[in-house]
């Protein structure tokens, strides 16, 4: 699940060789890299701008950006008791970690700086 996707549409999910077992381990490690990545956004000690902060947001968590499809379909579509007792145990570890990002003050404050900025003006609609 942590490989990236190959073949047509900018690759596909490789669902034929998913293992309920793989789950667990996989957002684990998706999450913590993604916090890692939120982590570095946060403490960065250059002045706030879009690019270093809301466009780093963004590019970060691909890894979990990669599993949580794999996941999420398969909680819709494969869901049996072995699914269902992870699906319950990552629950609580999705939601914290939402809550870390979320509620990460330093990022909010980075968010803050570049939204009062006057750099906000030059911004595209997109952006």
């Amino acid at each position: 699940m942590l490989a990236k996707w190959t073949g047509p549409y900018g690759g596909v999910p490789p669902f034929d060789r998913v293992k309920v077992q793989d789950f667990k381990p996989a957002l684990e490690e998706a999450m913590s890299q993604s916090l890692q990545e939120i982590g570095k956004i946060s403490a960065n000690p250059e002045s706030p701008t879009f690019e270093n902060t809301v466009a780093a947001v963004e590019r970060s968590g691909q890894l979990l950006t990669r599993v949580m499809p794999i996941y999420l379909t398969w909680g819709q579509s494969m869901r049996g008791p072995e699914f269902q007792g992870i699906e319950k145990d990552m629950a609580l570890k999705l939601s914290s970690y939402a809550d870390a990002i979320f509620q990460n003050g330093n990022l909010f404050k980075r968010i803050e700086a570049v939204y009062n900025s006057p750099e906000k003006t030059a911004l595209t609609a997109e952006q």
